[in-house]
């Protein structure tokens, strides 16, 4: 019928085809087995050392190690979690080594989550003491659980609404693993908020706190099932894959801080269920944790590391095993849809629910709908009501069809008080408090922060209402005010006659601020000070201890700064007019300043702060502007140094040591100042700080030393230990 050559031609043809099919099996990594096998991955948990599993899952997707089921409990199931969404490893990666996972566990807000106004009054800590219902309270857990949610959410509300909130319609289907300590009994997550399950698995007791649902008191699957393989096996799961990154605690000689007796107490919290004595998997992995604790989140790319080093090893024996490789541009398609499922997404609800009842309520604040759904719209959106001082809690989260957008709300107690410590060797000891007292119906709050100290002391007050909502409301607030009343005490040393002054400064003051944008504001300051010293002699200064004067401050201010510990990234820029009116004269004057901090490679940070302010007349403004000096200066008084006119530049550069919460730093302090008030020459006046931190989860630990050339470049060491809560 066909032709000889006909048939040369059909078998090349045919030939072609099954080299291409074969091929493409290769390329897609789909060799043929006798039957298939359900893989299932399975995560212990660990606190920090969970960042190790991302270096486990680049290991594997770098073999082609098809994964069919991710089991995961606490950061197991968190990282698990995450990437059964649909997120890459890559991503993961660059979370876990750029800090991004750091701050979300630890609970630390950015600057730029605040609106511009609110950022100078921000502390550290959200370890708070809070009164209501005339009911004494601590918090529920040591570390702030409100970035959690909200990120968490973000990471994974794309696949949650693609797979209608069925677990195993996700990118990999996937468990969390919790524990109900009222039942005393295991929790498996199979199905609902994504975000939810994972928070939920995550709650190391004491740590975080729990999350109360229906009755149940749900915290940390770990305490009675840290190495879920049974939950795999029930499943259906033929091959488990167990991955352990809980090392085991140190011996009692070894153990020198508080990290310790956590890995130590958290060994005993998941012993019933110890990662290593579970023997029902099929191959286990042991990343070696070792010289790593519950909280070393900022090791990311050192635990990541140690993940990747066992991932490798593993992988190479597994796929010896397992006759079957995944299908990687498939995958990539995949994990592309699900991370883009909500790019069309309208929403065009806002639903309000009480926490605590579990009942809806009415609209708290207009915001306007619809609007396309974005993660930065949703940031904002919380991150405004946050700004409102009105909330503790807000939990988001999309209903089944995307639509409506359910925010569950917690209002802050009527009283909360954040302490801080400081200990410093220049400043001495100081201890403080950031109270807020909400008034009547939330529409107003006042705030102080108190603080004693052997050589400062202070008090202030702020009344502000609680109304800035922006963007996205429909009632757009973009006036605020704020009324104020300080006070101060100082001790110094005169570097002339070494005797103690003392230093007094108190005030109240009024402003106004008209918000541009979040992080765009005009403030106009009315402020009224007195300033007093005590033991300036006959210096000429002491003509300037008087009672009261006013000063007027017109200031615009653009800050862009994101976040100012242990170095600063972003940018900022303020400017303004000053003017006042003091002992019969009426002094003005324009100001300036500008800072900047960024990242010139892995290892290195560079920052910058230069001011520049001139007066018209002798003015009382520098005993407020102290003069730019090293730290261990800055209890000595050099009273020849203040000036109508003074620019100050300040240079830093930074490098990570050792490891990625340890810091070198070589900061640079250059004050040029003109016309001094007492009759010496201009000129400049420089110094230098080099010093040590390590940025601990409950606050930075520095050690220094400090050089100034008005001291005939004498060599001071000196000591900070700030502990917020």
């Amino acid at each position: 019928m066909f032709s000889m050559k006909s048939q040369n031609v059909f078998r090349l043809i045919g030939g072609f085809l099954i080299s291409l099919l074969l091929s493409t099996s290769a390329i897609f990594g789909q060799n043929i087995k006798n039957e298939y096998q359900k893989i299932a991955l399975v995560l212990s948990g660990g606190g920090a050392q969970g960042l190790a599993h991302i270096g486990v899952l680049k290991a594997f997707e770098e073999n082609q190690i098809p994964i069919d089921l991710i089991v995961g409990t606490s950061a197991g199931a968190l990282v698990g979690g995450l990437y059964s969404s649909g997120i890459s490893v890559e991503h993961l990666e660059m979370m876990a080594k750029d800090g991004t996972i750091m701050k979300l566990f630890l609970g630390r807000n950015d600057l730029s989550d605040f609106p511009v106004w609110q950022r100078s009054e921000k502390s550290s800590g959200k370890f708070s003491i809070r009164l209501n219902n005339e009911r004494i309270s601590g918090p529920a857990g040591l570390l702030n659980d409100q970035l959690i949610w909200r990120d968490l959410f973000l990471l994974t509300a794309p696949a949650t609404y693609l797979a209608q909130s069925n677990f195993d319609s996700l990118f990999i289907p996937f468990r969390a693993i919790g524990a109900d300590v009222v039942t005393q009994k295991t929790v498996v997550f199979d199905s609902g908020s994504l975000a939810e399950a994972m928070r939920i698995s995550m709650s190391i007791p004491m740590v975080y706190p729990a999350v109360v649902k229906e009755g149940a008191i749900l915290i940390d699957g770990g305490i009675y099932n840290n190495m879920p393989t049974n939950i795999a096996r029930n499943l259906g799961a033929d091959y488990i894959i167990a991955i352990n990154v809980d090392d085991t605690p140190p011996p009692v000689e070894k153990i020198r801080d508080i990290f310790d007796y956590f890995d130590l107490f958290s060994s005993v919290f998941f012993s019933p269920t110890d990662s290593v004595s579970v023997s029902d998997w099929d191959y286990f992995i042991n990343v070696d944790t070792d010289g790593f604790n519950l909280f070393d989140f900022s090791a990311g790319e050192a635990l990541v590391a140690r993940g990747y080093e066992a991932g490798i090893i593993a992988a190479k024996n597994i796929e010896k095993t397992l006759n079957c490789r995944d299908n990687i541009i498939h995958k990539n398609i995949r994990r592309n849809h699900f991370q883009h499922a909500l790019d069309d997404k309208s929403i065009e609800n806002i639903q309000w629910i009480d926490y605590a009842k579990e009942e809806n309520i009415s609209n708290e604040f207009e915001i306007m709908t619809p609007f396309d759904y974005s993660t930065d719209k949703i940031n904002s959106i919380i991150n405004s009501l946050y700004a409102t001082n009105t909330y503790d809690l807000i939990i988001p989260e999309l209903s089944i069809n995307g639509n409506t957008l359910k925010l569950m709300v917690r209002k802050k107690a009527t009283m909360q008080m954040v302490p801080e410590i400081k200990i410093n060797s220049v400043d001495g000891f100081n201890i403080s408090g950031d109270w807020d007292y909400r008034l009547e119906q939330n529409q107003y709050s006042l705030r102080s922060k108190l603080g004693i100290g052997n050589y400062k002391s202070g008090i202030e007050f702020t009344f502000s209402p609680n109304k800035f909502i922006s963007p996205y409301a429909i009632n757009e607030t973009h006036i605020m005010w704020k009324l104020n009343f300080f006070g101060n005490y100082q001790t110094l040393e005169s570097e002339n006659t070494n005797k103690k002054i003392y230093h007094f400064e108190s005030g109240f003051g009024f402003s106004f601020h008209r918000l541009l944008t979040w992080n765009q504001q005009l403030v106009a300051t009315m402020n009224v000070h007195a300033t007093h010293w005590i033991n300036l002699g006959d210096s000429t200064l002491s003509e300037y201890s008087k009672t009261l004067y006013p000063i007027f401050n017109l200031r615009y201010e653009t800050n862009h700064i994101r976040k100012k510990s242990p170095i600063s990234e972003g940018w900022k820029f303020d400017a303004g007019f000053i003017s006042g009116y003091y002992d019969s004269n009426t002094f003005t004057g324009i100001h300036g300043h500008a800072a900047m901090g960024t990242q010139l490679n892995n290892k290195y940070h560079f920052c910058m702060d230069v001011s520049y302010k001139t007066m018209t007349e002798k003015a009382p403004l520098e005993f407020i502007n102290q003069i730019n000096l090293p730290t261990a200066y800055t209890q000595t008084l050099f009273i020849d140094n203040f000036a109508l006119s003074s620019l100050k530049a300040t240079f830093d550069i930074t490098r990570t040591f050792f490891r990625d919460d340890v810091f070198l730093s070589v900061k640079s302090y250059n004050t040029y100042l003109e016309n001094r008030i007492l009759d010496v020459n201009d000129g400049w006046i420089s110094g230098m700080d080099v010093s040590i931190k390590y940025e601990s989860i409950l606050g930075p630990i520095e050690l220094g030393l400090s050089v100034f050339d008005q001291s005939d470049y004498e060599v001071i060491s000196w000591t900070k230990l700030h502990i917020y809560l």
